[in-house]
C-alpha cells in the first residue's frame, strides 16, 4: 500500500477505534489515544513524507506531532514537538507504524504506546481512511 502525503484518520484494526489526540491540546506531552469515532480535527492527522515510507504525522487540532517519549518502550504516544519520524509497513491494505526506534504503534486500553516486541496481533495494524483538506 503506497500512502500519499495528505490528511487521513487512523482506524485501529483491533477494535474499530480511531487514533485521537485528547482534547486536541497543544499542550507537550498530551496523551494519544484511542477514541470512537467523533469525525472531529481530533482524530484528523497530516502525513507528511520525510522519504520513502517515512511520515511525520501533524494533528489538525492542535498543529502538533505524534511523537513517543524517548526510550518509550511500552509508553504512551503523546502530542507535542518536534516531531517523531513514523514508517509504515505491509503491502496490504492495512498497515503498521514504527517509530525509527523500531518500536510498534499498537493499541491498549484507550492509550497508544510503543512497544518492542512485534506481536502480529490486530492491534498493531491500522487503517488509513483520506479525507479533504
Amino acid at each position: 500500500m503506497s500512502i500519499q502525503a495528505g490528511n487521513y484518520r487512523i482506524q485501529n484494526v483491533g477494535i474499530g477505534n480511531y487514533v485521537d489526540l485528547a482534547g486536541g491540546s497543544s499542550i507537550q506531552g498530551t496523551r494519544v489515544q484511542g477514541w470512537t469515532n467523533a469525525n472531529n480535527l481530533n482524530q484528523l492527522w497530516q502525513f507528511e513524507p520525510v522519504n520513502d515510507n517515512t511520515w511525520k504525522l501533524l494533528n489538525a487540532a492542535s498543529g502538533t506531532y505524534m511523537l513517543g517519549p524517548v526510550h518509550a518502550i511500552n509508553e504512551g504516544v503523546v502530542g507535542g514537538t518536534p516531531p517523531d519520524e513514523l514508517c509504515s509497513s505491509t503491502p496490504t491494505g492495512r498497515i503498521r507504524f514504527n517509530s525509527s526506534t523500531s518500536l510498534f504503534c499498537s493499541r491498549v486500553k484507550l492509550q497508544i504506546v510503543l512497544q518492542a516486541a512485534d506481536g502480529g496481533d490486530n492491534n498493531q495494524f491500522w487503517y488509513l481512511h483520506p479525507q479533504a483538506a
